[in-house]
C-alpha cells in the first residue's frame, strides 16, 4: 500500500522554505510575530497611559499559508521576515 504523508509545519526560515521546496513538508503556517508583539505593547501603552481602554480582549493577527507554490513568492516580497534569505 502506497501511503503519503502530509507534513504541515508552524512558522517559516530558511529551513522550513528549504524542506517546502523539495516537497518534505507540504505547507507552514506563518504569522506575524512584530504584529503581535507590536499591538500588545501599543494597546497596554494606552490603556496605561489612560487614553484608551482596550473595546476587545482579543487581537487577532493574520494568518497565511506557505506552499511550494507560494513560497517563493512570499520570501521574496517587501513582508518577508528579515530572518528570511530570499
Amino acid at each position: 500500500m502506497d501511503r503519503r504523508f502530509c507534513v504541515i509545519g508552524y512558522d517559516l526560515n530558511e529551513e522550513i522554505a528549504d524542506y517546502i521546496r523539495k516537497g518534505a513538508v507540504t505547507s507552514t503556517i506563518c504569522h506575524e510575530p512584530f504584529q503581535q508583539g507590536y499591538l500588545s505593547v501599543r494597546v497596554l501603552y494606552r490603556y496605561l497611559s489612560g487614553k484608551t481602554i482596550p473595546s476587545t480582549s482579543v487581537l487577532y493577527t493574520k494568518l497565511e499559508p506557505i506552499f511550494s507554490n507560494n513560497v517563493k513568492c512570499y520570501l521574496n516580497s517587501t513582508n518577508a521576515l528579515p530572518f528570511v534569505k530570499a
